[in-house]
């Protein structure tokens, strides 16, 4: 028994030692509580008072051009104008041939916009229903509804071929999406832009 006991500890040791090690993403702690101790929308937005504090720049992220793809996270984390409004919107760039592996959001549905390149996505739903394949092409959306298991891969083969970036507003209560044309290559990665309500 004590062998036993023994044993399972150490083979947790490496995840104890990690998890004890692991720092918050959040960038500004004190800012993310006083926003949800807000009593009123004037004081929320006195505490956000630049014009800076209501923007986040998905290529500023020190992961945009990595080779082997990103998730960038637009967060209460990251961007704590989101505090309390229960979105968040992240950047996913697939590699050639990159996967996002299988993972579900229990808390959270999810909208997948498709911006360049060709991804396919499959979704497995609850308690046997059919799995979902979706041909990812630019400006097509789908969903993921909140606990199906869901994963993308993208389908090309080669980083060398350039796309344009089309930058993204989104006007998340209207439900509206506008488009301005940017200038911007990207060596042949699927962009998908993920919106999360929870």
């Amino acid at each position: 028994m004590f062998t036993k006991t023994i044993l399972l500890f150490t083979s947790l040791l490496p995840t104890l030692i990690t998890a004890a090690d692991t720092k918050s993403s959040t960038v500004n702690p004190e800012l993310n509580a006083a926003l949800r101790m807000a009593a009123t929308n004037f004081d929320r937005n006195a505490l956000l008072p630049a014009d800076e504090d209501w923007y986040f720049d998905f290529d500023s992220s020190a992961n945009y051009d990595s080779p082997t793809g990103a998730v960038i996270n637009a967060n209460a984390a990251s961007f704590p104008a989101l505090t309390g409004l229960g979105s968040s919107m992240a950047l996913l760039k697939l590699a050639p041939c990159g996967m996002l592996p299988p993972h579900l959001h229990p808390r959270a549905t999810n909208l997948v916009t498709a911006i360049t390149g060709n991804t396919t996505t499959y979704m497995i739903g609850e308690n046997g229903v059919k799995t979902r394949k979706v041909d990812m092409i630019p400006m097509r959306v789908t969903i993921f509804p909140q606990g199906s298991l869901h994963m993308m891969q993208n389908n090309g083969m080669s980083s060398t071929l350039p796309s344009t970036f089309l930058s993204i507003y989104f006007l998340i209560g209207d439900a509206a999406l506008s488009l301005k044309n940017q200038e911007t290559t990207l060596a042949s990665y699927p962009v998908l832009i993920t919106c999360t309500s929870y």
